[in-house]
C-alpha cells in the first residue's frame, strides 16, 4: 500500500478517515518513507565495512557488537535528513495546514466495484486451484 499510494493521499485519508491530528498522521508517513532511505544507507555503511575488513558473520552477540558503532554514521545521516526535510516543512508553510487544506476526494463509482469483485473472484479462483 505505501509503494503505491502518495504519502500525501495516506495523510489526508488518515486524518479524514480516522480524525488524527494532521501533525501526527504526517509524522507517521513521513517515518514509513524514510525506513527505506535508512536501511539503503545502513547497507552501504555496512558494505563499506565490510570492505575494510570487518565480518558481520558468526553470533547474535558479535553481529550485535560489530553494528552498534554503524549506528553513528546512520544516527549523523537521519539527522542530517530529517533537518533537511523540516526546513522544507518550514518553507512550504506547515503550520499554516488546517484539516480541510488538501484534500482530494475520490468518489467511488460503478466500474471501481466491478474491478473490486473481479479482483476478488480472481484471488478467489488463484486460491482454489
Amino acid at each position: 500500500m505505501f509503494y503505491v499510494t502518495k504519502m500525501n493521499d495516506i495523510t489526508n485519508s488518515a486524518v479524514k478517515q480516522l480524525h488524527v491530528p494532521y501533525k501526527y498522521a504526517f509524522t507517521f508517513t513521513s517515518t514509513v518513507h524514510f525506513i527505506p532511505v535508512f536501511m539503503n544507507d545502513m547497507a552501504g555503511i555496512m558494505e563499506a565495512q565490510t570492505a575494510r575488513g570487518v565480518e558481520f558473520d558468526g553470533s547474535l552477540v558479535k553481529k550485535v557488537r560489530l553494528m552498534v558503532p554503524l549506528c553513528v554514521p546512520l544516527l549523523v545521516s537521519s539527522v542530517r535528513k530529517t533537518n533537511s526535510a523540516a526546513i522544507a516543512a518550514e518553507v512550504r508553510g506547515f503550520r499554516l495546514r488546517t484539516r480541510n487544506s488538501g484534500f482530494k476526494e475520490y468518489p467511488l463509482a460503478a466500474r471501481d466495484y466491478i474491478a473490486l469483485a473481479v479482483s476478488v473472484a480472481i484471488l478467489v479462483v488463484a486460491i482454489v486451484l
